[in-house]
């Protein structure tokens, strides 16, 4: 298998230290986002905004997917702006 592409690391910011870590997440980031690149239009709100939750304990999951798929786009939760990251990535990909 090809090695993975994709860039990610994981964020303990203010977010987290007072709320995720009680709750059981931390963040991940997308390094290699643009903002540009997920831009919103009429027909598709724009629902990808280059970072995700994710479960504590679930971080091969998210490497298994990141070398099945190559990005996170591919499989993060989606959020909306009226719902901005309301879910959290627990390793599955039931949130597309």
């Amino acid at each position: 298998m090809p090695p993975v592409q994709a860039w990610v690391f994981l964020l303990a910011d203010t977010d987290v230290l007072t709320e995720g870590l009680q709750k059981g997440w931390i963040k991940v980031v997308d390094a290699q986002y643009t903002a540009e690149q997920y831009e919103s239009n009429r027909r598709y709100p724009r629902s990808y905004w280059g970072w995700m939750k994710m479960e504590l304990g679930v971080s091969e999951r998210l490497w298994g997917w990141l070398e099945m798929l190559g990005e996170m786009y591919d499989f993060a939760p989606r959020s909306y702006e009226g719902e901005y990251a309301a879910s959290v990535f627990d390793g599955d990909m039931l949130h597309r």
